[in-house]
């Protein structure tokens, strides 16, 4: 046991010696002290008696053995919530909780990198804190839809640039549609001009797409 006592006799070589334990709680289950008194009794009776204290104090923060992984997704709406039961926590003395701290964006976009803590506690107060990074990166084009070739006699009939016929969408929002400009191929009877609109997104990913413009006086 720890602090075995050594007791001697002047007539007795073989001292009994028993002892006999108080517990006094400290501030949490796991930490209080022993108060152990000694009794060395001979032969005849004769004791003496020696008080021991034994003090118990849990400071080991408990150890995490798994956390979330580490995650990249396109939009902000994709950000798994907070689950502080995929952190796995083994303690040194006595149980755990856990729980979510708080998430800490960079300020940045495209991507941006959020840090997400969570802090396991045991039941004296000791902490670990585990972080996840959240990686927001859109690298997906908008999506556009087929724009129909128009074929006009005169060159007055071609009709002008017209944004609310292009449609388009995003995977993480609205996206922005331009008209980048219109080339002529140059000729005549036909002449073909390409019309080409760009569509955007918030995080820059572009889809460009053309309509042929015929003019052909017949």
């Amino acid at each position: 046991s720890i602090g075995q006592p050594q007791a001697s006799d002047d007539c007795d070589t073989n001292v009994d010696v028993t002892f006999d334990d108080t517990i006094i709680p400290g501030a949490c289950a796991e930490n209080y002290t022993i108060q152990r008194v000694w009794t060395a009794t001979d032969g005849c009776g004769n004791a003496t008696q020696a008080t021991q204290l034994i003090t118990i104090v849990d400071d080991q923060a408990p150890v995490v053995t798994s956390k979330p992984a580490d995650v990249t997704i396109q939009c902000a709406g994709d950000v798994p919530n907070p689950n502080p039961n995929a952190v796995i926590v083994t303690g040194e003395c006595s149980e755990y909780t856990v729980r979510h701290v708080g998430d800490q964006s960079n300020g940045q976009t495209c991507p941006q990198v959020i840090t997400r803590t969570y802090r396991a506690t045991d039941a004296c107060g000791n902490a670990t804190d585990v972080t996840q990074i959240i990686t927001i990166d859109d690298t997906t084009n908008p999506t556009v839809g087929t724009l129909s070739p128009i074929t006009v006699q005169c060159l007055d009939d071609v009709p002008g640039a017209n944004i609310a016929i292009v449609q388009a969408s995003d995977n993480c929002g609205v996206p922005t549609v331009t008209h980048l400009g219109d080339v002529s191929n140059g000729q005549s009877c036909p002449q073909v001009i390409t019309r080409t609109y760009r569509v955007t997104d918030a995080c820059g990913n572009v889809t460009d797409r053309a309509q042929t413009i015929t003019i052909d006086d017949t």
